[in-house]
């Protein structure tokens, strides 16, 4: 009979070893190919309403299969049709893969890559009935060969816009001399 902190230790390597046959077969190559994502966002902030540009920069020193960013929109922001480029020339839209409350996934399938730098570029706008003085955010993943590598994060703090106070004309009086 097992003592009951050994059976512990069993359950979790029997958990393991039985999810390790499960694995995708691309996982090893995926993790071989070193890359590097990085995503940004401008402005830094924002208001309801606004567009946020984001770039999304992924390097890799070798080439690589089956190349997928998905894109998160996170707490209200959506993708606006017709923004996305790669590499500065335009490209189709993202497919809608997910929808959720506060969440949706769009993801580009980029196929087969060689080494080097892709840029990505698209923009998002700012649900117009959020509140101001909170932050939205936008999150990256990128997979290859069906296994997730990386993920970048960006936050935008969204402010409320004071217009500026049109000036009240003054009444002027003119005083004509007699003569």
């Amino acid at each position: 009979m097992l003592k009951p902190h050994r059976a512990g230790l069993l359950s979790v390597v029997a958990a393991v070893m039985l999810a390790i046959p499960f694995m995708s077969p691309n996982i090893a190559d995926a993790q071989r190919v070193p890359f590097d994502i990085k995503k940004t966002g401008s402005p830094e902030t924002s208001f309801p309403g606004g567009i946020i540009n984001y770039t999304v920069v992924i390097t890799s020193t070798e080439a690589a299969t089956d190349v997928v960013v998905d894109d998160l929109f996170l707490n209200g922001v959506d993708y606006v049709p017709g923004s996305s480029a790669l590499n500065g020339s335009p490209i189709a839209d993202p497919v809608k893969i997910e929808e959720h409350e506060n969440r949706i996934i769009y993801r580009y399938s980029l196929g087969d890559r060689p080494a080097g730098t892709l840029t990505l570029t698209f923009q998002g706008r700012v649900d117009p009935d959020l509140e101001c003085h909170q932050k939205v955010s936008n999150e990256v993943h990128l997979l290859v060969a069906g296994a997730r590598r990386h993920e970048s994060v960006v936050d935008t703090s969204l402010v409320c816009l004071t217009p500026t106070p049109t000036p009240t004309p003054t009444a002027t009086t003119t005083v004509t001399p007699a003569t």
